[in-house]
This record gives C-alpha cells, sequence and structure tokens, in this order.
C-alpha cells in the first residue's frame, strides 16, 4: 500500500510509485474508506491494523537508514572527546 496518511490527514500523498511491470491500482476516497470501515467495523479494524502495521515498517526502516547515515557523522574523534567526558571506571562513576 502506499498513500494510507493522506486518509488520515487532510494533505495530499506524498508517496512517489513506479510501478516495474503492468499493475491494477486500487484507489479509495477518504470518505468511501470512512463509510467502510463505520459500516463493516470488524473488516474496518482488520484494514486499519494492516495500515498501522505498514506505517510501523516504513518508519523502522526509514529510522534504520537515519540511523545509518548519522552513525557516519561521528569520527572516532569525536567518540574519544565523548569518553573523555565521563569517568573511565564504575568504581569512580559509584564513588560520585
Amino acid at each position: 500500500t502506499f498513500g494510507e496518511t493522506s486518509i488520515f490527514m487532510n494533505e495530499p500523498s506524498t508517496a512517489t510509485v513506479r510501478a516495474s511491470s503492468l499493475s491494477l491500482i486500487m484507489a479509495l476516497s477518504r470518505e468511501k474508506f470512512s463509510e467502510y470501515i463505520t459500516t463493516h467495523p470488524r473488516a474496518g479494524l482488520v484494514i486499519m491494523t494492516y495500515i498501522v502495521y505498514g506505517l510501523l515498517e516504513k518508519l523502522r526502516s526509514s529510522n534504520e537508514l537515519i540511523a545509518y547515515d548519522k552513525e557516519f557523522m561521528v569520527t572516532s574523534e569525536d567518540l574519544d572527546a565523548m569518553k573523555s567526558l565521563f569517568p573511565p571506571t564504575v568504581d569512580e562513576i559509584l564513588s560520585h
């Protein structure tokens, strides 16, 4: 699925999608979606769960990419400088 956040927010979808082969694309308006889940609450719960899990997976994937990018923003010199801010041993930490 893509563009699902536009069902919940009053904004156009920001998704860009390209099919690698002939595809059937189905669109659902916010109004039709809302009408359907109101009329069919059990099915609506299944659909909402699917959407939430999909969004969480996209968020997890995005977070991994961001963390990977940030990993290279910190040099070993930066880490050494950060280490110097803390006591070198557990005993010294506990004695303060």
